[in-house]
Order: C-alpha cells, then structure tokens, then sequence
C-alpha cells in the first residue's frame, strides 16, 4: 500500500503550489493506495492508475471555480475534497466514486463519463462532514443519492441538484439542505439519520419522506401536494 503526497512537493520555498498537472504519469500498482494533491487552476493528469483514494484541496485563494477532469484516471474508488471554498468541479469520473465533502463550503459538482453512469440504479454516496455551505450538484445519470452526514458538528447544504429520484440520508451528524432538493425526487429516506434532519423538499410532485430518529423538520409548503389516495398526495412518516 502506497501513500503518495504531492502536497509535500515545494518550488523555491514557495508554499501551496500547483502539485499535479498535465504531465505527471502515477501508477500506485498492487494494494490499497491513496493519493494527495492541491491544484489552483483546470487541471487534467495525464494518467493516474491504480490509485484508490484520492484526497485534493483547491488552494486558489480567488473565487474562481477551477475544474478537475479525471478522464484520464483509473481505479479510483474514493475521492475526498479536503478544505474547499470553491466548488470542486471534477469531471469525466470513469466510475462511481464514494466521494467525502470535508470542512468545506464550496459544495461540489459530480460528472462521470456516460459509460460509468449508463445503467437503471446507480448510486452515488457522498460523506459530508464539518461542511458547512455549497451546492451538491450530481450527474443526470445517478439515480439514487446516498447521503452520510459525519462529525461532530452539524452539517449543511446550500441545495442538493440532479436527475435522481431518490435521496437517501443517514449518519449521526445532523444535516441541513437549505435550498430545495432535486426536483425529481420523490422518495427521501432518511430512516437511518440518528442526527437531526431540516430539509427542503419543494421541487417534486408527490414526495414520500422518511425520517430518522432526530428532531426533524420538513418543509413540504413550496409545492404540497394532498391527493386522495396515498399515491396522489405528499406523504411523511416522521421516525420515533
């Protein structure tokens, strides 16, 4: 198992600097490897392989939202945003990745290539943990969010955004969605939160929501909808 560290790489004593560009070649090889770099302008490897955790910090001290393509990556399994105040825009993904939001408020955007989000029930798992603003943007090919919200201190979203239908929510860190999420979500699960949930859920006809064991609140009032049957009208079914 190897540990590669760009942040480690200094030029003239200069702090922060771009560690991986356009002509760095990695291949972690057998085992379990994890990667760190820092960028501060649009950044493509040239090829990255074997690499399964991969950890990236956006230095750039502007509010210029730089974009991060992966087309030329292979074998990531986890990516973790470490730090940003910028939206990490990562690009051409070549699978799904588990992707972790830590002590960050710039949100992020998730794009794959088409092939890795060609199929019917594909799911996207994101962490959050002592994040405290941004939009989540996911790919219109995931189907399903599967939300964890960590630490030990709340969590919030600007506004979740995608093509899924269903949003699930778990951890024990409470977690906020201030704005609305997708608007073609209908199902929100988030039976298994221990941490209390406050969402916004707005954007779709019929919603069916579930909470977890924390003091929740749910707003419904954007778009309520109260039909006759229990497939025409919004249904919430609140945890203990």
């Amino acid at each position: 198992d190897d540990t590669i560290d760009g942040s480690d790489i200094n030029e003239a004593g200069v702090a922060n600097v771009q560690t991986v560009g356009a002509t760095d070649s990695i291949d972690g090889g057998a085992g379990t490897d994890t990667m760190t770099f820092e960028y501060s302008v649009d950044t493509t490897p040239l090829s990255i392989s074997n690499v399964e955790i991969i950890k990236i910090t956006d230095t750039d001290a502007t509010a210029n939202v730089e974009a991060i393509n992966l087309v030329n990556v292979t074998g990531m399994t986890h990516l973790h945003v470490i730090g940003n105040t910028n939206e990490a825009n990562i690009d051409n993904m070549a699978a799904i990745a588990e992707v972790s939001l830590i002590n960050t408020t710039g949100g992020a955007n998730l794009d794959y290539a088409a092939a890795a989000v060609a199929g019917t029930a594909d799911t996207q798992t994101v962490n959050v943990q002592s994040t405290t603003a941004g939009t989540l943007t996911v790919d219109a090919g995931i189907e399903t969010l599967a939300l964890n919200s960590n630490g030990g201190q709340a969590n919030t979203l600007a506004a979740v955004s995608g093509s899924m239908t269903k949003v699930t929510i778990a951890g024990s860190a409470a977690l906020t969605v201030t704005g609305a999420i997708g608007t073609a979500v209908t199902t929100v699960d988030g039976s298994a939160a221990t941490g209390a949930l406050t969402l916004t859920q707005t954007g779709a006809q019929i919603s069916n929501v579930t909470t977890g064991s924390g003091n929740d609140t749910i707003d419904l009032s954007g778009n309520f909808v109260d039909g006759t049957t229990a497939a025409s009208a919004d249904t919430v079914a609140a945890g203990a």
